[in-house]
This record gives C-alpha cells, sequence and structure tokens, in this order.
C-alpha cells in the first residue's frame, strides 16, 4: 500500500512538472524562445480549446502515439511541420495539420477536421490574400514520402496551397 502511495506521488509530481502552464509552455526556457518542438516518442493524451501543439518555429514528430482533440489545429508549426514516425489521431479539429511546410516521412496519421485534415498554408488560415487553387495561401507545400494518412472531414484531405508532392 505504502509503495502505491509513493508511486502516486511521484506521477503527481511529474505530472506537474510537465503540465503546460499559461504563463509558459515549455520547460526548457531556452527552446521556449526557439520556437520549436521535437518529439521522439511517448504516449500523449491532448484536450484544447485551441490548438493541441503549437509551434511557432518546426515541429518535428519522429514517434510517439497521439490521441489529440481541439477546436483549432490539432498540430499547428509556423514553418515546418516535419512527420517521421509514429501514430497521430486527431478525433476532432478544424484543421489536423497545419504548417507552412508539411512533410510526411512516415507513420500512421488519422484526422478528423471539420475544414483540411492537412494544411499548408503559411502556417495560419488567413496569413494570405492570395489563394491557392483549394483556398490556401499560394506559399505552402505539402511532400507526402511514406506512412499512411486517413482523413473524415468536411474540407479538403490535403490542402497544399502551393507546391504538393504525394511520393509515398
Amino acid at each position: 500500500k505504502q509503495d502505491k502511495e509513493k508511486e502516486k506521488d511521484a506521477l503527481n509530481e511529474i505530472a506537474d512538472e510537465v503540465s503546460a502552464k499559461p504563463e509558459k509552455q515549455s520547460l526548457n526556457e531556452e527552446d521556449e524562445e526557439k520556437g520549436y518542438i521535437y518529439i521522439a516518442g511517448g504516449n500523449f493524451t491532448i484536450t484544447a480549446g485551441s490548438d493541441g501543439m503549437d509551434s511557432s518555429g518546426t515541429t518535428t514528430i519522429a514517434g510517439g502515439t497521439f490521441s489529440i482533440s481541439t477546436d483549432d489545429d490539432g498540430i499547428h508549426a509556423s514553418t515546418d511541420l516535419i512527420i517521421n514516425d509514429g501514430t497521430i489521431t486527431v478525433v476532432k479539429s478544424y484543421e489536423g495539420l497545419e504548417g507552412k511546410t508539411i512533410t510526411v516521412n512516415g507513420g500512421e496519421i488519422r484526422v478528423k477536421a471539420s475544414d483540411d485534415g492537412l494544411n499548408a498554408a503559411g502556417g495560419s488560415d488567413t496569413e494570405s490574400t492570395e489563394r491557392g487553387p483549394w483556398g490556401a495561401s499560394s506559399t505552402g507545400t505539402l511532400n507526402i514520402n511514406g506512412g499512411y494518412l486517413y482523413y473524415i472531414g468536411t474540407g479538403e484531405s490535403g490542402n497544399p496551397g502551393g507546391p504538393g508532392r504525394p511520393r509515398g
């Protein structure tokens, strides 16, 4: 019984250390200022009223299991969003994955979105008034080199705005 209480206390301490506080989104202030996210593994359940993950720079997912439910973007990167591996399930979103350049090299991605499943539009829905053929900014790039993508929604499944390169 004592061991279970110690384990619970240790888990609560860890949860306090990694939970996002409104005034600080990163445990490492240097990384917070650089505005990037890199995740190589772990299990994540994210519920958010805005973006599930939000980076002002590059976001790289190299592994892990994610379940994301959000009112806006499941994963948002203002520059590059790179997915090399992992299992990403966006169960609710406005746009599933968004960034100026989205590159999918591997992994398994399931997206449910009320708008775009993947939106390569300069990192924003409204960044540019110059629109590409699918209604996104003409500055975005979507590269699909591998992996598995599943999309359920009422918008476009992939919205490159600019060049799109499905290869895998």
